[in-house]
């Protein structure tokens, strides 16, 4: 159609036959010299523009009578077919229209990431860990984004929680920043790759649903979230205490940290061993982007 809407289409067609015939040319040159069969691989087609994807499919097709060249394409079907709509209309038929193209659909088994985990080193029960796993499962993280998050984790948080020893971590303050190391930063760094409106929103103190998301689960509310309990509070109905929710306390914290202004006697707040103040939230920031003591780019 592209070619039928310019100016000279029988020229348009002529240099598109003369194309097609030298690359099936240089196929054929190939063949004779590397063996009997070329295999051409083409990956991630669903996440190119729809026009792009459209046109490439429609060049292949010209070399599908080949028997000698197999063409793999590695895609994610349902999102390919949503960009087949996007270019032909909601209510084309791009289930159909992919079959022109694939002889043979092979659906490749869900990725085993405890064993990926072990690939890349995420296989600790370290805080700044357990947290990262944790995002990667609510915000279904991809192999990809798998491999650029934990390394961004590592970089920014992994000596001061693997080696804490060798920093002051003493005082509530102190231990206000190891806490921050292991379970703010991770979330930050994880919202920064999958949605910088999300992030933004989280740090400017909008938007404190990831840290709940994360924190509101079984795995810390025992060996963590009860360390956020003052000495009169509990999560339970205990003569004598106040009853407050995980949920309660994990938004006390995220005040804390990304709402709360401090100033005069209200230098600071205490939430259960740590403390917190005006300096918590560019703390968390600028670990977050590794641009603290405790990052180290050798990792």
């Amino acid at each position: 159609m592209d070619n039928l809407n310019c100016d000279n289409p029988l020229v348009k067609f002529r240099e598109q036959k003369e194309l097609n015939d030298k690359i099936k040319s240089f196929f054929s040159e190939i063949l004779v010299e590397r063996g009997n069969r070329l295999v051409v691989f083409i990956d991630e087609l669903d996440r190119c523009k729809p026009s792009f994807a459209v046109h490439l499919l429609e060049q292949i097709k010209h070399y599908l009578c080949d028997d000698r060249i197999t063409f793999v394409i590695s895609v994610n079907l349902e999102e390919l077919q949503h960009t087949i709509k996007h270019y032909y209309g909601g209510a084309f038929d791009a289930c159909r229209y992919l079959d022109r193209f694939f002889d043979l659909r092979i659906s490749l088994p869900p990725a085993d990431k405890s064993r990926f985990y072990d690939e890349i080193g995420l296989n600790g029960s370290y805080p700044s860990e357990t947290v990262t796993k944790r995002f990667i499962e609510n915000y279904n993280l991809e192999l990809r984004e798998i491999t650029r998050y934990y390394r961004q984790v590592r970089a920014a948080v992994y000596e001061p929680i693997h080696e804490s020893r060798n920093w002051d971590f003493t005082f509530p303050d102190g231990q206000a920043k190891q806490f921050m190391l292991g379970f703010i930063v991770p979330i930050v760094i994880g919202l920064r790759i999958i949605d910088v409106s999300l992030h933004d929103e989280f740090v400017t103190g909008k938007n404190g649903a990831p840290l709940i998301e994360i924190l509101n689960t079984e795995e810390f509310n025992e060996w963590i979230v009860r360390r956020l309990l003052n000495e009169d509070e509990s999560f339970e109905n205990e003569e004598g205490k106040k009853q407050v929710t995980v949920e309660e306390k994990v938004m006390q914290l995220y005040n804390a940290i990304f709402v709360k202004e401090y100033s005069g006697r209200n230098y600071c707040e205490n939430i259960g061993n740590y403390e917190f103040d005006a300096n918590s939230k560019n703390f968390v920031i600028s670990a977050a982007s590794m641009l603290t003591n405790y990052a180290s780019l050798e990792i």
